[in-house]
Parts: C-alpha cells; sequence; structure tokens
C-alpha cells in the first residue's frame, strides 16, 4: 500500500492518491484520490510503510540505494538512518530517461507454445494479417517471405491451421531474415552515463580506468534485450579477492542469489587469464582488483523465481553478456600490458640515464673536452612517447579533455593540453 503525491506544475494544485497492488494482474489499483494543498513547485512523492528488521538489513539498505543511484543517473537520493545520519547520491545526469513504448513480440525466438496461444487470440482472420498485426518487425515483404519459406497459404484462418502448420512457420521465422526489433520499448541506460555514474561512486577508490560496452538489441523468446557492462579497475580495490560483481534488470539491482545467476554463469565461463586477471582453474569469478557491472534491459526479464533476485540460464542473454565482457575485457588488456611495458621502459630509462652520463663524463675526460648534453641521445634511445587521455566529467555540458604527452628525456618533463 503507497501514499502518492504528484504535482506537476506549480500553478497547478497537487493529487493525493492511495495505491494498492493487484498481484494477480501485476498493476495498480488507486484505492482513494483527492485535490489538496502542496508547497512544492512540482514533484512527486511515495510514502510506503514496510515491515522489516532494520539492524539485519542496514547494510543492504546502504547498499541497495548506493546502486540504484549508479544505473539511475539523473536520480539524486538521499538516505536518512534511524540514527540521523543522512546519505546523498548526488545524480550525475539531469537528462531524464528516454519513455520505453510497448510493442510486440518479435519472430525470432518466440516459442511454439506462445505462438499457437497467439493465434487463438488474435483478431486477424489471415495468416498474412496475424503476422504484421501481432508481431513487430514484420511487414507485407516479410511476411509473405515467411508464409513462401513454410509454404502456407497467407489466406489462412490462424484460429484453424494445425499443430504442424504452425510448426512449419515456427522454423520458417529462423530461416527468414527479420529486421531487429525497435527499441523504443528498452530503457538502456548508455555507456556515457554507466561510465559517469561508475566514476561519482568510485571517487574514494581512485580506480586507474572505467571502461564500458554495450550491445546491439537481440532477442529470446520473442522478447527483446539489451546487455550493458563496465569495469571500474585499479586503484584501493583489493587485488587478491574475487571481482566484486553489480548485477542489474532494467535499473533494479539484484544483491541476493548471485551464485544462481546467468549474469555470474556468464562471468564465470569466460577464461580472465587471456585478458591479465588472475582466475586458479581458467573458470569461476575471477581475482583481481576491479568491479564488473551488467545491466539487462529488456521487455520481459527471465527470473529464476517470483522474488526477481537472479535471471535464469537463457542461452541467448548470456551468449550476449560473454560477448560485452570480452569486448570490454581487450580494453583491460591492453591497459595492462601497457602499464607493464610502462614499467620495464621507466627501468629502462632508469639504467639509461645512470651508464650514459658515466661513460660521456669518462670519455669528455679522456678526450680533454667538455661533457656533450645527452638529452637528444636518450630520446633517440628510449623511441617512446606515452600518450594519456585525462577526461573530467562535469554537471555543466561539455566534457573538459587534456592529453599528457610524455617524452622520454633526463628532464623528466611532459606537455599537457
Amino acid at each position: 500500500h503507497a501514499k502518492i503525491i504528484s504535482k506537476i506544475q506549480e500553478n497547478q494544485p497537487a493529487v493525493l492518491g492511495e495505491l494498492a497492488i493487484d498481484t494477480n494482474k501485476n498493476r495498480g489499483e488507486v484505492q482513494h484520490q483527492e485535490i489538496m494543498h502542496w508547497d512544492k513547485p512540482s514533484g512527486t512523492r511515495i510514502e510506503v510503510s514496510l515491515n522489516a528488521d532494520y539492524k539485519r538489513g542496514k547494510r543492504f539498505v546502504y547498499d541497495y540505494l548506493q546502486s540504484t543511484s549508479i544505473v539511475n543517473p539523473h536520480a539524486r537520493i538521499a538516505f536518512k538512518e534511524a540514527d540521523g545520519i543522512e546519505h546523498v547520491f548526488e545524480r550525475t545526469a539531469d537528462i531524464l530517461p528516454k519513455k520505453s513504448e510497448e510493442i510486440r513480440p518479435h519472430p525470432y525466438g518466440v516459442e511454439l507454445g506462445t505462438l499457437i496461444k497467439m493465434s487463438k487470440e488474435t483478431k486477424a482472420r489471415k495468416l498474412a494479417s496475424f503476422l504484421k498485426n501481432d508481431f513487430s518487425s514484420m511487414g507485407d515483404r516479410t511476411a509473405d517471405a515467411v508464409c513462401d519459406e513454410a509454404k502456407l497459404d497467407r489466406n489462412l484462418t490462424p484460429a484453424d491451421m494445425s499443430r504442424e502448420q504452425f510448426l512449419l512457420l515456427h522454423q520458417a521465422f529462423k530461416r527468414v531474415k527479420i529486421m531487429a526489433p525497435p527499441t523504443e520499448c528498452l530503457s538502456p541506460i548508455g555507456e556515457t552515463l554507466i561510465r559517469r555514474s561508475l566514476k561519482s561512486e568510485t571517487q574514494e577508490i581512485s580506480p586507474e580506468f572505467i571502461f564500458t560496452a554495450s550491445r546491439p538489441v537481440a532477442v529470446f523468446s520473442g522478447n527483446p534485450f539489451q546487455v550493458e557492462v563496465g569495469i571500474v579497475y585499479g586503484g584501493n580495490l583489493p587485488k587478491d579477492k574475487p571481482v566484486k560483481i553489480l548485477r542489474f534488470a532494467n535499473r533494479i539491482p539484484l544483491l541476493y542469489q548471485q551464485g544462481d545467476c546467468a549474469i555470474t554463469t556468464a562471468i564465470a565461463s569466460i577464461d580472465w587469464r587471456r585478458y591479465g586477471l588472475d582466475q586458479p582453474s581458467g573458470t569461476g569469478i575471477p581475482i583481481g582488483p576491479a568491479i564488473f557491472l551488467t545491466h539487462i534491459a529488456s521487455t520481459q526479464i527471465p527470473y529464476t523465481s517470483e522474488s526477481k533476485e537472479a535471471i535464469a540460464d537463457v542461452e541467448e542473454i548470456e551468449n550476449e553478456i560473454k560477448l560485452a565482457f570480452r569486448e570490454v575485457a581487450r580494453k583491460v588488456q591492453t591497459h595492462i600490458n601497457k602499464k607493464v611495458r610502462r614499467v620495464k621502459t621507466r627501468e629502462k630509462f632508469d639504467l639509461i640515464t645512470k651508464i650514459l652520463p658515466e661513460i660521456a663524463k669518462k670519455s669528455a675526460h679522456m678526450l680533454n673536452k667538455p661533457i656533450p648534453s645527452l638529452e637528444k641521445v636518450i630520446t633517440r634511445i628510449m623511441d617512446v612517447v606515452w600518450i594519456e587521455d585525462i577526461v573530467e566529467y562535469e554537471k555543466v555540458r561539455g566534457k573538459p579533455v587534456q592529453t599528457k604527452l610524455d617524452n622520454a628525456n633526463p628532464s623528466g618533463q611532459s606537455d599537457t593540453k
């Protein structure tokens, strides 16, 4: 039971409503509604009473709200504990998420039973109309191609079709090239905002880098979905413990049942040793100073149970998660390799700057000549210039970018622009 106050404009009154949830139909029901005065210019206030053991769940409340702020960068969340301590998670973006729109099921991945059920409920009188009106990404040409591939008359009545005919239709979906589902139904966060949120929430850790990746829209059981991932690496994160995994579904944190989740399974199946992280057996959660974030946006999240704490093992979803993490892992590998090369280059530089001056000093003394300048010689021997991009995100529009050029020379000077 929730009490909600909403006001859309300063010159309009507020509306107070009491809302209950119909668990059978999974939708809200207004129990009471009235007009009231509210001294706020606009906004929404939600009050919900919960029975819970707060002492045992205190840490999880904070973790839940912190995680929620990461995947909802447009929101400012203030959390006041029972003892008066207040935590504020500031917004990192002033742009609201794009409103998602309802779409019809996509032919790819729709199950045979679902297809037969849809045919019994459709208002279409002909097979071609059924395909065009009850499925997304299906136009005249695609519907005709599916009917031709299945060798079915496009004027068949869907309700009168046999199971064998539906099986032919179901198989034809997989053989005909159909456009990807529209993305208007999904609400992805976006790589830039994920990176900005992670940067804001990990400031105390001082990570070395934050990499993100976003996969194209895919389909499972006729439902479109999109996978977004991010990796925070280095800084003060522990190097000898398993990486921390942050799981999200439609911007909602998943805190429990991590071991039973498809996200964890997908991460554990990757050989992270190839990308510079420790993984003793070649499988399982890697060990290293990193945080792994996964967000799945879908019209229907396949949870393992009604508690909605873990995502079921769906092959299409696991494959997309693995592809996304491999894309980010290659960036991690490049960074780690560059870091190792930089250490070796520094050791080489230190050795050269110790030996060459002594050789030049001895040679000059033997030839009774002045000691020559070695800056150009050392720079030519090192033959390396390090380029480092420094990006600072600000609340104002625009991103100031600094490029640091580090040229190996005895003075140790670098140029920043």
